[in-house]
């Protein structure tokens, strides 16, 4: 076996890990209940890794895997959605994400994976001070903010 295949193996499943563990460690604060922990998010990541590698042989895997992993995904929430009441996405969109990553590895591009998953794990965490900022922003901010946006961006260039 290639020394580099199995580093990137080993830093794919290390990164899904991270991000599931952050996960379970959410829900454990939360007291709710996930699909996914770190074993299963260092199994997509492993999954992504190893379906873009099949790539070299059918350059069908990846995106087959891609909606597999979308249809399942789509499933499980519409069942947890039912049964908790609970309609969040954020973890469903991660393991999209998470799959990617495990396949950005295999093309090389260990930097970009780990950026991406640094990216994820703030976004992940910044929930409880992002849901703060919101409960303090009215109306007359976000026009505020548009009307900059507009002066800024379309009538000033």
């Amino acid at each position: 076996m290639d020394l580099e295949f199995a580093a990137s193996l080993i830093i794919s499943i290390v990164l899904g890990f991270m991000i599931g563990l952050q996960r379970e460690i959410n829900t454990k604060f939360e007291k709710s209940r996930e699909f996914a922990g770190a074993r299963t998010f260092a199994i997509i990541s492993l999954i992504g890794y190893l379906s873009a590698y099949l790539t070299t042989y059918n350059q069908w895997i990846f995106p087959f895997v891609l909606f597999g992993l979308i249809i399942f995904l789509t499933y499980t929430h519409s069942k947890v959605a039912v049964l908790t009441k609970d309609i969040g996405t954020t973890t469903e969109f991660t393991a999209i994400v998470t799959l990617i990553v495990g396949s950005m590895l295999f093309f090389k591009d260990k930097q970009s994976a780990i950026f991406v998953t640094v990216l994820v794990l703030v976004l992940l965490e910044l929930k409880s001070k992002l849901e703060a900022v919101e409960g303090k922003i009215e109306k007359k901010d976000i026009s505020s903010a548009i009307l900059f946006s507009l002066m800024s961006f379309v009538i000033l260039p």
